[in-house]
């Protein structure tokens, strides 16, 4: 039984030591020149780094740009899915990855300009925004993909809801 006991402890042990190696530490844009062009920021390949130090490329087709990670460990950018007509890459779609084998997108029809985690990373809050005009902050259920909230992103700060403030165009100055 002694026997049994241990072997089972050793195994849990493993196990919680499989994942935590298996846990992304960093992440960043490996960038593809000619996807960037003359266009203001890097845009290319996910490249995770993981606790136990070997990296890997997520993904190849080098259309990604804002990749963030997450306190638990989740990795998540914006990619585009086509150019506009003034060749401007259109990043409409976040693509979260869950685990190894499973990722959640979230898409929008406008630019992700800016994105992040929240509520215990069981939520997404993108700050979208045409080519021109007033910006739009939206929260998404990572599980299900379900818009939660909008408001317009350019409005009083003091008007913002809480969740958004910190995506909002009108922000507080500080000193």
């Amino acid at each position: 039984m002694k026997c049994v006991l241990a072997a089972g402890v050793m195994m849990i042990l493993g196990v919680v030591a499989c994942a935590a190696a298996d846990m992304p530490v960093s992440a960043e844009i490996v960038e593809v020149p000619a996807e960037r062009r003359d266009w203001g920021e890097v845009i290319g390949n996910v490249r995770v780094k993981f606790k136990d130090g070997h990296t890997e490329m997520w993904t190849k087709n080098g259309k990604c740009l804002h990749v963030l990670r997450s306190d638990s460990g989740l990795v998540g950018w914006s990619r585009y899915t086509r150019r506009n007509d003034h060749g401007e890459p259109v990043n409409n779609m976040l693509r979260v990855m869950i685990s190894p084998e499973q990722w959640k997108d979230v898409k929008t029809d406008l630019f992700i300009e800016d994105w992040g985690f929240a509520d215990g990373d069981t939520t997404v809050i993108l700050k979208t925004r045409g080519r021109h005009g007033p910006s739009y902050i939206q929260r998404f259920l990572l599980k299900t993909g379900e818009l939660l909230n909008e408001t317009k992103g350019s409005g009083p700060h003091a008007a913002t809801p809480d969740w958004a403030k910190p995506y909002a165009d009108d922000q507080p100055e500080t000193k």
